[in-house]
């Protein structure tokens, strides 16, 4: 049992150490052919600039529909009486006047 249980760790750091080597294998070869280096921090998303460290990508701004948070560059809005309204799509925004009061 306790055999066992050795070869299991053994194997377990093996494999970490064949991970870690293909990594900077694959970082060597990477920066040999002129890929670019990632910016983001370990275990960031691209997207997300406040996990990776980044600077001011865009703004967020809520659904009037729904309340989901969505890029401004992206969004769907609309004017009503003054007022920007922002949509993550186009049946948020028909659905929203549809049932917006005719005065709001």
């Amino acid at each position: 049992m306790i055999r066992m249980l050795i070869y299991l760790l053994a194997a377990i750091f093996a494999i970490t150490l064949v991970r870690i080597f293909a990594g900077i294998i694959a970082r060597g070869l990477g920066t040999y052919l002129g890929a670019p280096r990632s910016t983001t921090s370990a275990g960031a998303r691209p997207g997300n600039a406040r996990a990776a460290g980044g600077g001011k990508q865009g703004v967020l701004r809520k659904d009037s529909l729904t309340g989901v948070y969505i890029a401004e560059e992206i969004a769907i809005t609309k004017v009503i009486n003054g007022r920007t309204h922002y949509f993550a799509s186009d049946e948020n925004l028909r659905e929203y006047l549809k049932r917006a009061p005719a005065g709001a």
